[in-house]
């Protein structure tokens, strides 16, 4: 087992939030639907749950609207991410008519299904994220027909390819996974095998590695998580644990897990459907369970705040940079996560080269050996 152990500078962080409910009617109750926030359209998407749901509806931060397509046979316990480059929802697997493991794709007015020429096994209890860095849907693990699974794959917009790694989490289901876009990493917390754990692993694109932690959230499974940009770090909610269902939020910051203290909550649950909405600065709570003989819920809540973190300049170490300039252009691309730089001038040239920079190394694009026609001199 790989273990990494945090940097420590993260520990000062200070998360300060508040759960607030919207009063907007919406789906019926349910558990273990499928939510994405398409950042494109500014609109969390929700698709099916309760085994026997395919309805597609979409909360606007206001008010919930459903919309009339036809799509996805029903299922829950399906994972569903926002590819931002592609404009476009991706669902895979889940259960319904058994295990399932067919991909598809909404863009806002229809469903696409994708036969792609690769695909994992069927599996439902699996999770997924959206690696923003790498453009790349990451799913890992599982329920499926032969068991509990621990293998990692990745979707690219056209076809799946599995990732074999020197080391990985225990074969497990009812775990949840985010993608931590400011450290470049997937966060995996939790799920079970023949016990309910608490583990926390990291993704980088290449291997898993066992995060060594002093302290953690109790062990649970099918919890909610996501990476809440406003408190610059991964929010677990709810969930069931080895002393029943929870109702306690958590934040992990890429140092150290801590517990948020809210005046208001919502009622313990698991299989809740959560993701957030980048317009708006908020997690979105919708649904779960409070148990196998329980009735869904059908509540909408938000996650509201704000993260303090001590402020200082750290220079980065890399092999490869830009030469020695003044005057360049310089501008982030959100959609792809990289910082583009362009051309400036040196005391005797000046220059006509892009860069881009991933917050880790810099790397030259499309080379110019000379100087546009127009270029000043």
């Amino acid at each position: 087992m790989l273990a990494i152990a945090p940097p420590s500078v993260l520990a000062e962080s200070k998360p300060s939030a508040n759960w607030v409910q919207s009063s907007a009617p919406g789906p019926t109750a349910r558990e273990g639907a499928s939510l994405a926030y398409d950042s494109a359209r500014g609109r969390t998407v929700l698709f099916g749950g309760n085994v026997d749901l395919s309805d597609t509806w979409e909360f606007d931060g206001t008010s919930w609207t459903q919309i009339q397509v036809s799509g996805p046979p029903a299922r829950y316990l399906a994972p569903m991410v926002f590819d931002p480059v592609r404009r476009v929802t991706v669902l895979f697997g889940g259960y319904g008519n058994g295990y399932l493991q067919d991909t598809w794709e909404w863009d806002g007015a229809a469903w696409t299904r994708r036969f792609t020429a690769h695909r994992p096994p069927a599996r439902d209890w699996s999770a997924m994220t959206y690696d923003s860095r790498r453009h790349v849907a990451v799913v890992f693990a599982g329920t499926g027909v032969s068991g509990l699974l621990n293998d990692t794959w990745e979707y690219d917009g056209a076809d799946w390819t599995q990732v074999t790694t020197a080391h990985a989490p225990s074969p497990r289901r009812g775990m949840a996974l985010a993608f931590d876009p400011i450290r470049g990493k997937t966060v995996l917390f939790g799920g079970e095998d023949s016990l309910r754990l608490n583990d926390t692993w990291e993704y980088d694109g290449t291997d898993w590695a066992q995060v060594a932690l002093s302290s953690a959230p109790p062990a649970r499974l099918w919890h909610s998580m996501a990476y809440d940009s406003a408190l610059t770090g991964v929010v677990v909610f709810g969930g069931m644990t080895n002393a029943g269902f929870d109702s306690a939020t958590w934040i992990y910051d890429g140092a150290s897990w801590q517990q948020i203290a809210t005046t208001a909550l919502p009622a313990d649950r698991f299989w809740a459907s959560m993701a957030f909405d980048s317009a708006r600065s908020a997690l979105v709570l919708f649904g779960g369970t409070q148990g196998p003989t329980a009735p869904p819920l059908d509540d909408t809540w938000s996650l509201l705040g704000t993260n303090t973190l001590p402020v200082n300049w750290s220079q980065s170490t890399v092999t490869s940079a830009p030469a020695a300039r003044v005057f360049a252009a310089m501008d982030y691309d959100s959609a792809r996560g990289v910082t583009v730089l362009f051309g400036g001038g040196t005391n005797t040239d000046n220059l006509a080269d892009t860069w881009e920079w991933d917050g880790f190394s810099w790397v030259l694009r499309t080379p110019r050996p000379h100087r546009p026609t127009w270029w000043p001199r």
